[in-house]
């Protein structure tokens, strides 16, 4: 034991003492007042977020408004959904997977020869089918059975008048609004 610890040991008024000195330099200048909080970050704005739709996409919706066109993609095997958002009038898209923002990038010149969709993605479920897809649709115009060889298995096409649906054992496994109405000639 050293002859400092030693007289700290017997002078218990002086050690004391020290403590409190130790105290007072350390806490000088605090002023009595509390802190913030150490914070680097940015409190992000409150989203309002849209039924069916993750907080990345309702803040899409939130800047942009729905997308003019829309591609979603469902894998028959798991529960995957991936998405494409257009705004050609914007020049941007936007892509998904499950609801997060994967890739933000800018649009190919056709995408603007397509009429804008009144259609909204969350609207259009891997389980929906054909018949639930026409009432919001209305009748197919086109609806074509397609040997698919790579996956197996047989899908069917229906094209409506804004949207082409591809399903598969009865649920949905794609949907495009980049469509023009089809042009079918009338009888003569």
């Amino acid at each position: 034991m050293n002859v400092m610890s030693f007289a700290l040991i017997k002078r218990p008024a002086i050690t004391a003492l020290l403590a409190l000195s130790i105290f007072v330099v350390l806490t000088a200048g605090c002023g009595g007042q509390a802190l913030p909080p150490a914070s680097n970050t940015q409190s992000e704005p409150e989203i309002s977020l849209i039924p069916g739709l993750s907080a990345d996409q309702s803040r899409i919706v939130g800047d942009l408004g729905y997308p003019e066109q829309f591609y979603i993609a469902f894998d028959p095997y798991d529960s995957t959904r991936l998405e494409t958002w257009i705004y050609p009038s914007e020049g941007k898209s936007s892509d998904f997977k499950d609801g997060r923002l994967s890739n933000q990038g800018t649009l190919e010149e056709q995408s603007a020869k397509y009429p804008p969709t009144t259609l909204h993605p969350q609207d259009f479920t891997k389980t929906m089918t054909v018949e639930e897809a026409s009432v919001i649709l209305g009748s197919p115009v086109y609806t074509q059975e397609v040997e698919n060889s790579l996956m197996g298995g047989e899908n069917t096409l229906v094209v409506f008048n804004n949207a082409i649906l591809l399903f598969r054992a009865g649920g949905l496994l794609t949907i495009d609004t980049q469509v023009k109405p089809p042009e079918i000639p009338s009888p003569k």
